[in-house]
């Protein structure tokens, strides 16, 4: 006669116990197990079943190290891999806790254990060990992955072609989503190690095609010319006019350069290179942003935009003429202007050999044209001193006053003329030379 298996013939003295009520006691069934684990829980790939408890501890502590020396969890994204030490997550055992749910269902010889049994052998348990860790450590990995692994999305853009506005079409990009790499990992890390494959979602570009497609209209460009013995500064330069590059401003939308390009540190990129600080000449991280902040000036005044905000250099440069420059510093200057247009403007910005450019892009509602002009006074009788010789001051005696006026003639013949600024400078010594 074939012998049956000792859980089925468990669960037909169960079954039978509970039909009859009366065959079998609840002590001559657990006392199969009296003490043990019973069948249906495993501890990794390891039946509990018939262990006592100490038994179970000796054979886990052999099985499952209680430590993660040498072990990561080995990330893959199309064929690169990452390998990430279990100790840079803060994973640590979890054999302690997997015990412990084991001796929770040691059969105690009462019905209720009797029955739990039952359960067992329809539906085991299966407790893992391994290494519980910190999720929010591997959200910081899997970020710092992120900048390694992901392609940005590439924004549509304006561009000048034989003369008529087109659209650059943008790119798609992708980064890592790391809640959903978070749930490949799972909650539970291998004590072998651990392999799970990097998820991917996709990034829109922030400016698409048909945002741009309305802009059809060149408003206005200014360029200026960089120094190429000055790598660090034009350096500078080329790194804030990409960061300009692309600005989309909507209808009366305040626009502020500083808030766009962000502080000017060593970490984001920016060099020390020379930069006017009050009367003097200095090394600053940064130097030579200001360029392009003149230039976007005036681009945005050519273009007609509002000037909400700006300030002049304490020493003139070189770059623009005298009452057309425009600083920047991070804590206490900013330019900002505001597009009154009607309709949304973008900003392009690029370097061309030694040549910086902005252009303002936009939908041109009617034909009209815009004029850009300075008068300077002196004192009676008192000529012009030569750039390199003054230094801004205050309007008083022996004063250059520079004012900036821009015109504006409409289709109908109208013009309108606004005074933009009004800088006063006066002459002294032993100022240094600003390069360019």
């Amino acid at each position: 006669m074939r012998c049956l298996p000792k859980v089925l013939v468990l669960a037909a003295l169960v079954s039978v116990q509970v039909a009859t009520g009366t065959a079998f006691s609840a002590g001559t069934v657990t006392s199969l197990y009296s003490g043990r684990i019973p069948p249906g829980v495993y501890v990794g790939n390891m039946s509990a079943a018939g262990l006592s408890l100490s038994s179970l501890r000796r054979a886990a502590s052999i099985l499952f190290p209680a430590d993660n020396p040498g072990l990561n969890l080995t990330l893959d994204g199309d064929g690169r891999k990452w390998a990430i030490p279990y100790s840079a997550l803060g994973a640590s055992s979890n054999l302690g806790l997997v015990l412990n749910l084991a001796a929770a269902r040691l059969d105690n010889g009462s019905p209720q254990a009797a029955l739990a049994m039952l359960r067992l052998l329809g539906r085991p348990v299966n407790l893992q060990p391994g290494f519980v860790y910190r999720p929010n450590r591997l959200a910081v990995q899997l970020a710092a992955i992120n900048r390694q692994a992901a392609t940005p999305a590439r924004d549509a853009s304006l561009t000048v072609t034989g003369g008529a506005v087109t659209v650059v079409p943008g790119q798609p990009g992708r980064r890592i989503a790391i809640r959903a790499t978070q749930d490949e990992v799972g909650p539970v890390l291998s004590p072998q190690g651990e392999s799970a494959p990097l998820v991917f979602t996709g990034a829109a570009p922030a400016v698409g095609e048909s945002q741009l497609a309305p802009l059809n209209s060149l408003l206005a460009g200014f360029t200026t010319n960089l120094n190429p013995a000055q790598a660090r500064r034009d350096y500078n330069i080329v790194l804030a006019a990409r960061l300009l590059d692309g600005a989309l401003l909507a209808p009366n939308q305040e626009f502020s350069l500083n808030a766009r390009l962000g502080p000017r540190a060593a970490d984001r990129g920016f060099q020390p290179a020379p930069a006017i600080v009050g009367y003097a000449l200095v090394n600053q991280t940064g130097g030579g942003v200001c360029q392009l902040a003149s230039t976007l000036y005036n681009a945005a005044l050519l273009a007609g935009l509002k000037i909400t905000e700006r300030y002049p250099h304490t020493l003139v440069v070189p770059y623009v003429p005298l009452g057309l420059d425009a600083t920047l510093n991070w804590d206490n200057r900013d330019l900002k202007l505001v597009n009154n247009t009607g309709y949304p403007v973008y900003i392009g910005a690029h370097v061309r050999g030694d040549r910086l450019t902005v252009r303002i892009f936009g939908e041109r509602k009617e034909t009209e044209q815009v004029f850009v002009y300075t008068r300077v006074t002196t004192p009676r009788g008192v000529p012009v001193p030569a750039p390199d010789q003054l230094a801004l001051g205050s309007d008083g005696q022996n004063t250059v006053g520079v004012a900036v006026y821009r015109k504006i003639a409409g289709p109908d013949g109208r013009t309108v003329t606004e005074r933009i600024s009004q800088d006063y400078y006066h002459q002294a010594a032993n100022l240094p030379p600003v390069v360019k």
